[in-house]
């Protein structure tokens, strides 16, 4: 069995490779992801890989890297710093490839050893100012 620390770095490992199936192997059958700030939720496993994969066909060139990582064996928190370019519709506009640079922090819940719960806070005003910047270009 991995620690913690490892089971997230190769967790988040497979999210920058697009692996889906080496990604949903870390989470437990009834994780729940929850974007604080917002009212995202998502619940099961299944449902929650389908929803990562909706997000990157919006943000295909997505990749992000570990500022920070520490954690014990019940939790593990990740500070991120991340780019690429948003292609789709945000508030009924519709971008492509806007640029996009994001720093955010996610907490996981450990529970036999794998992924029971996820709680990703980001900078929703940056997201929406990097967005309105580029629809005025």
């Amino acid at each position: 069995m991995l620690d913690s620390l490892s089971l997230v770095r190769r967790f988040l490992e497979a999210e920058n490779a697009r692996d889906w199936h080496a990604w949903s192997s870390y989470l437990h059958p009834t994780v729940t992801y929850a974007t604080v700030g917002s009212t995202t939720v998502v619940e099961g496993r299944e449902e929650y890989v389908a929803n990562m994969q909706r997000i990157y066909t919006e943000l295909p060139d997505w990749t992000f890297r570990l500022v920070h990582i520490f954690g014990d064996e019940e939790a593990v928190i990740v500070e991120f710093d991340g780019s690429g370019h948003f292609s789709g519709t945000y508030k009924s506009v519709r971008y492509v490839r806007a640029p996009l640079r994001l720093s955010a922090v996610c907490i996981f819940d450990l529970s036999d050893g794998l992924i029971l719960s996820v709680r990703e806070y980001f900078d929703h005003v940056g997201y929406e100012h990097q967005l309105q910047l580029a629809s005025r270009r």
